[in-house]
Formats: C-alpha cells, structure tokens, sequence
C-alpha cells in the first residue's frame, strides 16, 4: 500500500519558484518530513534576483519608461533629421530607492525636532543596506547592457545609477528608440539645435519596476542659474550641476569622483 501524501503548495523566497512541503506516513507510523523546491527554467539562463522570481532572458520582452519622454520637447520644435549613429553622448539609468516609504519616514523624523530620530542619522553602510538597490539587480541590469555592446562609463557603490557613453546608434538599439535632430521654435530655455527621441526608451519588463528614469535621451533645454559674473547670467548643463555640487564624489564616494 502507497504511503499517504498531504502536500502544501508554498510561495518561495524567489516567488515563482515554488516549495512543495510533502508530508509522508510510513509503513511503521513516524511522520517524515520532505522539502522540495521545484524550479522551472522559462528559458536557458533565467535568472533570480531581488526576490522578484524567475524571468525571461532580459531583452525578450520591452515595456516603456514613460518618464523619460517629453513629448512636449517635440510640440516646441521642428524635426529636421535622423541623428547620426556614430555621434556619442552620456545617458544616465537611475534605480529606484528600495523601501521608498521607510526612507521618506526616516528623512521624515531624522529632521523633526519632536521625534526621538531626530538627527540620529545613518552612517554609509546603514543607508546602503537598508535603501540602495540590490546588488544581484543592479548586476543583471549592467550584463543586459554589457550584451548589448554598450559601454559603460560609470557605476555607483550604492547601485542607485549607471552611466552610459557610447553612440546614438548602440544606445538607440538598447532602448529600441530612434533620434533626431530639431530645431527649436522657442528661444528661451531651450537650446536652438538639439537631438531627442522620438518615442520612449523600452527596457526590458523585470527591470522596468526598478527604474526611476533615463537621462541623456536629448539635450534640448537650459538651465539657467540666478547669479550674475563679469559676463553676466551663466548658463549651466546638468553635469555642470553636478559637479559644483560634487554629486559625483557623492555617488562614488570618493574624493576624487572616481567610479568604483
């Protein structure tokens, strides 16, 4: 006689893969417990990672990064042509925070005089643990751009950003967009030539959730700075922000800024 089965089906640590909890009755009457973790391969090389399960090979499904497209750029100009594949430039990926909600509360009491947080700060491990993006995603993410032939300028210790420099062409053939060249109809905060995607840039669909957004994607608008010199009203980049306000030697904690 067969000996009886009860089976629990249980969620995993990694979600799709599931744990089947076998409980058998043997002949002489003592319970035996068995723990079996069935895992189904999608495909050749799926991965686990985050907690988030079992997925496709990255690149085999897309969906878009709306708030990296600013169709109203587009309203403001006239399209003059496509950008040439072999112009370089730098794009910047940008991971959400993990616990978005916790670190919203702790910079919350960290700064409120009544709670008893106040200015009990974290020091650089603490904030890595508990909010920097984790380092398995960060690393599938940086071999989805790797396989693509795309080269990667810069990574950040706290896997919160990848910087990107390569051509138009290989970073249109990541994100599955097409760029142009424009000319502006305005002539105030926007620059009189500048090149943009035409549509949103399309990642693949396990990494989507983690992305905050893409920078880089054009160069169409200014930004201008209230303060005066000899010369007048400066006019400054991004990147010229960036520096003055060392956000480099903060990503990389260094410094010099240099990437880790």
């Amino acid at each position: 006689m067969k000996p009886m089965r009860s089976i629990q089906k249980e969620e995993s640590l990694y979600g799709k893969g599931k744990v089947y909890r076998v409980k058998r009755k043997s002949n002489n009457g003592k319970l035996r417990f068995y723990t079996v973790f069935l895992v189904t391969l999608l495909l050749a090389g799926s991965v686990v990672y985050f907690g988030v399960g079992l997925h496709k090979i990255a690149g085999t499904a897309k969906v878009p990064v709306l708030r990296s497209y600013n169709a109203n750029i587009l309203k403001k100009a006239q399209y003059l042509k496509a950008a040439n594949p072999n112009e370089k430039i730098y794009v910047t990926i940008s991971l959400k925070w993990r616990n978005n909600a916790g670190l919203n509360e702790f910079l919350e009491n960290v700064n409120n005089v009544r709670s008893p947080y106040y200015h009990k700060f974290m020091n650089y491990s603490e904030f890595s643990k508990n909010f920097a993006p984790p380092k398995a995603l960060y690393n599938q993410i940086l071999k989805w751009i790797q396989n693509a032939g795309v080269h990667v300028q810069h990574t950040y210790p706290l896997h919160n950003s990848i910087t990107l420099h390569d051509t138009i062409g290989n970073i249109s053939a990541l994100f599955g967009v097409n760029f142009g060249y424009f000319k502006s109809n305005i002539n105030t905060g926007m620059n009189p030539y500048f090149f943009a995607v035409t549509s949103a840039p399309r990642v693949p669909v396990e990494y989507a959730p983690y992305i905050y957004g893409i920078d880089g994607l054009n160069n169409a608008t200014k930004i201008h700075l209230s303060y005066y010199d000899n010369s007048g009203t400066d006019e400054l980049t991004g990147a010229d922000v960036a520096r003055m306000y060392h956000a480099y030697e903060l990503y990389n904690d260094s410094a010099t800024g240099a990437a880790s």
